[in-house]
Formats: C-alpha cells, sequence, structure tokens
C-alpha cells in the first residue's frame, strides 16, 4: 500500500514529518482516505517546492485537505445586506 511520504522527495519528506504539523496531516490525510478520497488527489493538494518562499508543506496540506473536506451542509452561508442608494 502506498503512503503519503512515497509520494514526495526523501528531503521534503523528512522537513513534514519533523514539523508540527504532520501529526494533524496524518490525520486529515486518515479521514479523507476513509471518505473515498485518492492518495494520489490528497498528495497533489501539497504546494510545490518554493526556493524564495519558506512554507510549511505539512501546514498547507493540512489546511486545503480541511477545505476540500468541508461540506456545504457543514459551512455557514451569510447573507449578504443589499441595500440600495437613491440617485
Amino acid at each position: 500500500m502506498a503512503t503519503l511520504t512515497e509520494k514526495f522527495e526523501d528531503d521534503r519528506t523528512q522537513a513534514m514529518q519533523t514539523g508540527p504539523w504532520w501529526p494533524a496531516l496524518v490525520t486529515f490525510v486518515d479521514h479523507a482516505l476513509q471518505r473515498g478520497w485518492s492518495l494520489d488527489d490528497l498528495a497533489a493538494t501539497a504546494p510545490a517546492p518554493a526556493t524564495d518562499v519558506d512554507v510549511d508543506a505539512a501546514a498547507a496540506m493540512t489546511w486545503t485537505i480541511s477545505t476540500l473536506r468541508a461540506t456545504p451542509s457543514t459551512c455557514t452561508r451569510q447573507s449578504v445586506p443589499t441595500t440600495r442608494t437613491s440617485s
């Protein structure tokens, strides 16, 4: 069975695993897999490796996967009041 760590280069995987967001990412990936997401689709949520910006890939993936898992029934919709001004 393929694992998330096999989807990235060794140095990137190590940086993700030693960061503070790794446990949360593992939990979100497990839950998403249970809900039918594919590992390839989840791995595709990783930000592109950047040389000029310091992005925690595990944090970014955790946030992205959490938004993908949200269904319309769990999102709160707020109505925006419309006001008309007379001319």
